[in-house]
């Protein structure tokens, strides 16, 4: 989530001529106590939150590397149309290793290679193709583009970036919100 935050952060700063940025090191000028204590205070729950999530980000790395890797598989097993949508959970039980653990995993946590695995190259390209579209769109408006189209865009950024690590297009509310999001950037 975090790492999504910071791409939202980067697309919104990019799309609106980094203006955000200059006013608010202006503000961190004029308030340079404030802004101290508040780094310190950043750099401290930073560290507090490295120290105590340190073993289960790991874990959860790991984990999902092996999951990345049966999504791979089944990918190579049918590169042109995939296992099928919706047949992750057990499609990728053909293609795990002997050692992997067989826990439900109903999706590949990364939703290009979830793409890909149940739609192959077929879905893939059409999922990139839209999102090059998309982004050339927003790039070529560049100027024009008022504040509320520019958050949507970065939410939309920060959303992308986010489902490479995890998939939330299984959930209906979250996969509604990017499409409606997708929509209002673009109109």
């Amino acid at each position: 989530a975090l790492l999504g935050i910071a791409a939202a952060t980067i697309a919104h700063e990019v799309l609106g001529g980094w203006a955000a940025s200059r006013a608010a090191l202006s503000w961190l000028r004029a308030h340079r106590w404030a802004a101290a204590v508040a780094a310190v205070l950043a750099v401290a729950a930073v560290l507090v939150f490295l120290r105590g999530a340190g073993a289960f980000a790991v874990a959860s790395l790991e984990a999902r590397w092996l999951i990345w890797r049966e999504a791979a598989a089944l990918f190579m097993a049918d590169p042109l149309t995939g296992s099928g949508p919706g047949t992750f959970a057990w499609a990728r039980l053909e293609v795990a290793p002997d050692y992997a653990v067989r826990v439900p995993v109903y999706h590949a946590h990364n939703a290009l290679l979830q793409t890909a695995a149940d739609g192959g190259l077929l879905l893939l390209g059409a999922v990139v193709l839209l999102g090059v579209r998309h982004a050339a769109l927003l790039w070529r408006r560049r100027e024009m583009i008022d504040t509320p189209t520019r958050v949507a865009a970065a939410v939309l950024v920060g959303f992308g970036v986010a489902s490479m690590l995890d998939d939330f297009h299984q959930l209906n509310a979250m996969a509604a919100m990017a499409i409606t999001l997708l929509a209002w950037a673009a109109a």
